[in-house]
C-alpha cells in the first residue's frame, strides 16, 4: 500500500482494493497474520489492527517530506508527529518563525 494509500484510508476516502497472501500463524496464545516479505507481514499488521477496531491509531505524518506511518499510543489518541525530535520539532520551528516575521 503507498503513502497515499494509507493517507486515504485514515481518512475514511475510498481507495483500489489490493490482495496480498497473507499467512495466519499461531505463536504460543496469540494468532498471528503475516506474510514472506516485509510488505506482507506490515499489511498483517493492518488487517489486525482493523480486526481489532484499532485502525485508526495508524496516523500518517503530515510532514509533506516524510514518509512514516506510526501507530498512536498515546492515551487521548492525539499524537501527530511520527517523531517529536525529527517532523514534529521542524513543523514547530517553522511556525515559530512564521509567527515571528
Amino acid at each position: 500500500m503507498m503513502r497515499d494509500d494509507l493517507r486515504m484510508v485514515a481518512m475514511g476516502d475510498d481507495c483500489e482494493v489490493r490482495r496480498f497472501p497473507l499467512t495466519l500463524t499461531v505463536d504460543g496464545r496469540e494468532p498471528r497474520l503475516g506474510g514472506t516479505d516485509a510488505l506482507e507481514e506490515v499489511m498483517g499488521a493492518f488487517a489486525r489492527l482493523g480486526i481489532l477496531g484499532e485502525l485508526e491509531r495508524v496516523k500518517i505524518c503530515p510532514a509533506d517530506d516524510c514518509l512514516w506511518a506510526f501507530y498512536d499510543e498515546s492515551r487521548n489518541g492525539s499524537r501527530q508527529w511520527c517523531s517529536m525530535a525529527v517532523c514534529g520539532n521542524r513543523a514547530k520551528a517553522r511556525a515559530h518563525r512564521a509567527r515571528q516575521a
